[in-house]
């Protein structure tokens, strides 16, 4: 297949003059069949125009839906050429589009293809519903990814959904707890095989509604969803972070990356993706307010002085200035790999890692005894009814978040 590429971009001379909405529209170009472009169902503002980054073809004005859209389009792109080569060695720029946005007919009849049929959920049941949010469409892809790998290892790509039953569904869970080194494969933990297993059950439910298959095997599956016991940090551990003379500067960005996980309980993903727009101040207090990427809801929190103090001390850091960060740029592996050696150097028994982080805020939170439930709720983004609160749960005013902030600091300053 002749390399194909794939351009975004926003249709200036498409303006709405009266709303100012710009339409996003693609390109596919393939060197030996021309090119093709077509309009999406993407548009921005007059704001995520002005931040709108050629390079990256996406917006980067914060809080921007139209990225989530163009990510989904990507991954359509990545998959193509895997998906179909048996069926389609060479595509035509149409033909692709096609294929990616929908606008063929797909056969779902009990005699396709089980991994088209997975396939085909995502990109017309998951990805086009608008109350599910990022983290969980991400979820099944990651999921339909290991089904696919394990599929293709156990020689059965090209089951036929009239052939799916238990045999395949209980070998696919073994298949994820398994460490496989002649293909590379690790296992992965119980309870995240289970959240795995989940999701492709639940794709199959949608057959055996539509009456495509009898059974679904995947509902024979006994699964463990208990999370195992995380550790914690106490305040002693925490102070001895803070005080730790690391005479590494690279250590000391790592060393300062977990200290505002533990201050403010942002998980990973949120934290990798904080810019200076995030953060405002109101009546005096430095309020970090942004939406939580896996789950859509809004994260709201007074940052202590510890926080704000880290932040401060990387304004002028030549990353943070080029890139609108608060920290430096550094990936989630690299981040936990350099916190072996911060908890060595501390004597912490315990396995740091940036999850340690987010838990160790929420248990401090609660030790405090006295933040209102909802309040917490608010300040970690929770979506569900954790610790007794309602799932919708109350607006945070400023002086509650205010409160909860004065009752932290005092907490850790024990």
């Amino acid at each position: 297949m002749k390399k194909v590429k794939v351009v975004f971009y926003p249709n200036t001379q498409k303006t709405n003059a009266k709303t100012k909405i710009t339409p996003i529209y693609m390109r596919i170009t393939k060197s030996d069949l021309g090119k093709v472009e077509t309009k999406l169902d993407a548009y921005v503002d007059e704001d995520e125009l002005r931040y709108w980054n050629p390079i990256t073809q996406r917006s980067e004005f914060p809080g921007t839906k139209v990225n989530r859209v163009l990510e989904d389009l990507m991954y359509e792109f990545e998959s193509l050429p895997y998906r179909f080569k048996e069926e389609y060695p060479e595509f035509s720029p149409q033909q692709i589009k096609d294929k990616v946005l929908k606008t063929e007919n797909f056969n779902t009849d009990r005699f396709c293809k089980v991994l088209d049929y997975v396939d085909n959920y995502y990109h017309t049941v998951v990805i086009p519903n608008q109350h599910i949010v990022l983290g969980t469409k991400n979820n099944y892809k990651k999921s339909i990814r290991h089904f696919r790998n394990y599929m293709n290892y156990s020689k059965n790509n090209k089951c036929l959904m009239n052939g799916l039953n238990t045999v395949i569904a209980l070998g696919f869970y073994d298949y994820l707890c398994q460490e496989i080194p002649s293909i590379g494969k690790r296992s992965i933990q119980k309870v995240s095989a289970a959240s795995v297993v989940e999701k492709i059950k639940h794709i199959f439910e949608r057959a055996v509604d539509t009456e495509l298959i009898r059974n679904n095997p995947f509902k024979k599956i006994k699964l463990d969803k208990r999370s195992p016991k995380r550790d914690e940090l106490n305040l002693s551990e925490i102070k001895l972070l803070e005080t730790l003379p690391l005479k590494n500067r690279m250590l000391e960005v790592y060393r300062d990356i977990f200290l505002f996980l533990i201050y403010t309980g942002l998980p990973y993903g949120d934290f990798y993706n904080l810019t200076k727009n995030d953060i405002t101040e109101e009546n005096g207090e430095v309020i970090l307010t942004i939406k939580r990427s896996k789950t859509g809801i809004e994260l709201k929190q007074a940052l202590i002085a510890p926080a704000v103090q880290l932040i401060k001390k990387y304004e002028q850091s030549y990353e943070t200035i080029i890139y609108n960060r608060l920290f430096p740029k550094r990936h989630l592996n690299s981040v936990n790999e350099h916190l072996k050696f911060i908890q060595e150097k501390a004597g912490i028994n315990k396995k740091l890692s940036t999850h340690i982080g987010r838990h160790t805020c929420s248990q401090m939170l609660r030790e405090t005894g006295t933040i209102n439930l909802d309040v917490i709720n608010s300040m970690l983004g929770w979506s569900n009814g954790r610790l007794g609160a309602s799932m919708n749960y109350r607006r945070t005013s400023i002086n509650m978040l205010k409160d909860a902030k004065t009752k932290y600091e005092t907490f850790l300053n024990q």
